[in-house]
């Protein structure tokens, strides 16, 4: 399963709470966005969440287009309280056992160093790996920010070709079949 954003927050939720655990997970851009995460930056993201409540109570909705809005109203507040209380939608307490790869993008605007580890606490630190998508990574022309690395997503694409590949397995069953199984 691969999530961007708040869709690597929902597989973590998924990994958690469902009887149809993912084989692998591919988290890009993931994070838990606490306010204390983000030092003097926290201040904006503050005053931004704390809007939240009543700007979507009378327009129905999250109007700013500058946040991939406009968003609907409950997921946003359920943004906001995370912001403001640095509670996750899902617990951060290691016992995610799904293998992880974890995707940092070294230009990303929106993800802190700290959000992104707060992020990969609710992962068993064996099952996580870690990879940054830095400039020396990245082709003539792309970038590696939040959303514009998606852009130029070969680079990334076949690095989690790689890493999926790593975590396949080849027992006797496979051997006799010609089939590879993954963990999970």
């Amino acid at each position: 399963m691969i999530g961007h954003s708040l869709g690597a927050q929902l597989a973590a939720m998924v990994a958690q709470s469902s009887d149809h655990t993912p084989d692998g997970i591919v988290a890009v851009g993931a994070s838990v966005p606490a306010v204390r995460h983000y030092g003097l930056r926290g201040v904006a993201l503050s005053a931004i969440a704390g809007a939240v409540t009543p700007v979507s109570a009378i327009v129905g909705h999250w109007p700013r287009p500058g946040f991939g809005g406009p968003a609907a109203r409950t997921l946003m507040r359920q943004w906001a309280r995370m912001v403001l209380t640095g509670q996750a939608p899902f617990a951060v307490d290691r016992s995610i056992q799904t293998p992880t790869l974890a995707i940092r993008l070294d230009g990303d605007e929106i993800v802190t160093d700290g959000a992104a580890s707060a992020f990969d606490a609710a992962f068993a630190p064996e099952a996580i790996s870690h990879w940054r998508y830095d400039d020396g990574h990245c082709p003539a022309g792309g970038n590696t920010t939040h959303v514009g690395w998606v852009r130029t997503p070969d680079t990334v694409a076949q690095r989690i070709a790689e890493w999926w590949d790593s975590q396949a397995t080849v027992g006797p069953a496979a051997i006799e079949s010609g089939t590879r199984h993954r963990p999970g």
